[in-house]
């Protein structure tokens, strides 16, 4: 072979050389690529998890749903008792029964305060959280290697919400024949479990028809169990407000406590070329349940 087709050979064989470090490099780059989403998605999922827990810790909001059914329950009955009164004529007792009719109605409009109150804590904890987040996020990048670096992640925006088609945690009982008849008719439980669906405003029947009554979607306890938190699909979510975004606070109207959450996180990789990259991770989580009623 000629000098000139040992060069060639030569040239041919470290082309084919550089065309393989190459296509080595760019499948690391793209294996490093993949397991650093993993590990960024595994971040977020614990993240939103921790986020998820404090939206009933303590079982708060369960409390506010058994404490708003109560409540309900005092109103119609009454409102039932002051009827009976009038209608047997009894005078002596229906200025009694007309009494404790307005504290019933004055009690529920104290207990829709405590639960627009329990809105405001949700979105100040979720604040708090995303903020605390952020700020301990580390400086520097978490992996790295000469041509690969990837920077920890961070909360952009958050969601709050509910679990799409949960019930609550209120059990719909036969004590009052006449407010059970008149919630079948509203279709405001559901039959075979007799809970209370969730993120329902349960009106009562005129004249307390302009009292709100709104209970929450909440995984009700079985038997003894509560349901954790716990990582959901995103199908499953049903959003309600975005009160974090673009890593600041917003603050969006609710109309019910929420019980799950979504947040979207962003980590920036510096690959072989050195132009850094934006990526977004997602995860849905939903609260703990309710504990049993005592």
């Amino acid at each position: 072979m000629n000098r000139s087709g040992r060069g060639s050979m030569i040239g041919m064989t470290a082309a084919v050389g550089a065309l393989l470090i190459i296509a080595c490099l760019v499948g690391f780059t793209f294996y490093m690529l993949l397991s650093e989403h993993n590990k960024a998605q595994s971040r977020a999922e614990r993240s939103t998890l921790g986020l998820a827990k404090i939206l009933n810790e303590d079982d708060r909001v369960g409390q506010v749903n058994n404490v708003i059914a109560r409540s309900r329950e005092l109103v119609f009955l009454s409102r039932r008792n002051q009827q009976t009164a009038m209608d047997k004529k009894l005078s002596n007792w229906e200025p009694l029964a007309r009494f404790l009719v307005e504290e019933a109605r004055s009690g529920a409009d104290l207990v829709e305060g405590e639960r627009k109150n329990q809105i405001d804590i949700s979105k100040q904890a979720v604040r708090y959280f995303s903020d605390h987040y952020n700020l301990h996020t580390i400086d520097k990048p978490i992996f790295s290697l000469p041509f690969f670096h990837t920077w920890d992640s961070e909360i952009n925006d958050v969601y709050v919400g509910s679990v799409a088609n949960e019930q609550s945690n209120v059990l719909n009982t036969d004590i009052y024949p006449g407010l059970r008849e008149f919630d079948e008719k509203e279709r405001y439980f559901q039959k075979g479990s007799n809970l209370y669906l969730g993120n329902i405003n349960a009106k009562l029947p005129s004249p307390d028809n302009d009292l709100d009554f709104k209970i929450a979607s909440l995984h009700a306890p079985v038997d003894s169990t509560v349901a954790q938190p716990r990582i959901l699909n995103s199908s499953a979510f049903k959003q309600s407000a975005c009160i974090f975004k673009a890593m600041k606070f917003v603050d969006s109207k609710l109309d019910q406590i929420p019980t799950a959450v979504q947040t979207d996180q962003l980590f920036w990789i510096t690959a072989i070329s050195h132009d850094e990259q934006q990526v977004q991770v997602s995860a849905v989580a939903s609260s703990n349940g309710a504990m049993p009623p005592p």
